[in-house]
């Protein structure tokens, strides 16, 4: 791996400290509060929930639909006010804590951005779904597990509102392109047996849909802002520090201004 370590320049690059297997085990959505089931709820309508819940009320008397309404309903409100309040710990929010103000993110050295992504094409889940999910949390969980021996930096999930269009998107964060295609053609890896179970269905079938991308990114050839926000994408695999100074707006960020083009509108404070 330390053969690929490298900057545009050639020079070595000291892997990232607070990127480690520990880290992730705490905080990242694969180990802590991840819905597997997610995907699979997103599939199913507010239309059509209402008109289930409505068929059951048919055959149920009131007060037996007034207990299961209660039973369903005010668990979760009091635990949802006893987190709010203090009253009990939030594993969420513990794993995934708020950094309040303005900050950015920095990544020392090249880096690269891997997007990938699945799609449902037909309109009922099928096995080759649920398939393509679990080596998905396989690999993440790989990834996790040994970020150093792969380069991996970290990444974000999220589900579409469109599910015609796309599903599900992950946005990956590397060391290196080099890094990403070793972790791809590795044979004794998660990735590379899925690479050819997936070749293989998409000749049969075109009801999944998968895609990725990814983007080589020069030290310095980005910006980034979150305010009042957990630790996502670049602010998760990089460094955050506070967006002031220089960092203020974006064009400073870019090292283009001092970082003070904003100052007479007021925002950036």
């Amino acid at each position: 791996m330390a053969e690929r370590e490298r900057t545009a320049n050639g020079a070595s690059l000291p892997w990232p400290k607070h990127i480690n297997a520990e880290n992730f085990k705490a905080h990242s959505n694969f180990f802590v509060g991840q819905d597997e089931t997610a995907i699979l709820k997103g599939l199913l309508s507010i239309r059509t929930m209402v008109g289930v819940g409505m068929v059951v009320a048919l055959f149920l008397p009131t007060k037996f639909l007034a207990i299961i309404a209660a039973l369903m309903t005010l668990p979760q409100l009091v635990m949802t006010l006893a987190r709010h309040f203090g009253i009990i710990e939030d594993k969420l929010r513990k794993a995934h804590p708020i950094y309040r103000g303005r900050w950015t993110a920095e990544i020392e050295g090249d880096f690269c951005v891997f997007h990938i992504g699945i799609i449902l094409n037909g309109l009922i889940p099928s096995k080759e779904l649920g398939e393509i999910s679990k080596s998905f949390v396989a690999m993440h969980k790989e990834l996790e597990a040994e970020p150093e021996k792969f380069g991996f930096f970290g990444s974000t999930t999220y589900s579409s509102q469109n599910r015609y269009v796309d599903l599900a998107l992950t946005v990956q964060y590397w060391r290196s392109q080099d890094h990403l295609n070793a972790y791809a053609r590795d044979h004794m890896g998660k990735h590379f047996p899925s690479m050819i179970w997936s070749s293989k269905v998409v000749k049969v079938s075109d009801h999944i849909g998968f895609w990725h991308e990814s983007f080589k990114v020069h030290a310095g050839e980005y910006e980034a802002i979150y305010v009042n926000c957990p630790q996502i994408l670049m602010g998760k695999a990089g460094t955050l520090v506070k967006a002031e100074g220089k960092r203020n707006t974006a064009r400073g960020r870019l090292g283009i201004t001092d970082g003070m083009d904003l100052d007479y509108a007021g925002i950036t404070k």
